[in-house]
């Protein structure tokens, strides 16, 4: 089970994560107590910074879930859609 977030600490990560410019393509991130040393340890066992690593697996994150979104879709149309030709 996840270790709960104080609220102070929630209360200041939604007051920073409101104030933050949208368009500077950063983000303030949280990492719970567990999970933060997994990642550097990865991080630095794959040559890159821990903020590299986050970026991708957000990335691998958005493509998988983008392809199951279309498999889904794909799914429910006729085969004529994705016939080729």
């Amino acid at each position: 089970m996840p270790e709960s977030i104080p609220k102070d600490v929630m209360d200041l990560f939604v007051t920073i994560a409101a104030a933050w410019p949208l368009n500077q393509g950063t983000y303030p991130l949280l990492l719970p107590r567990s999970v933060k040393p997994k990642v550097a340890r990865r991080a630095k066992r794959d040559g890159i910074s821990v903020n590299q690593f986050v970026a991708t697996a957000m990335a691998e994150k958005l493509a998988a879930m983008s392809t199951a979104e279309f498999r889904r879709t794909a799914a429910n149309e006729p085969i004529s859609r994705h016939s080729i030709g």
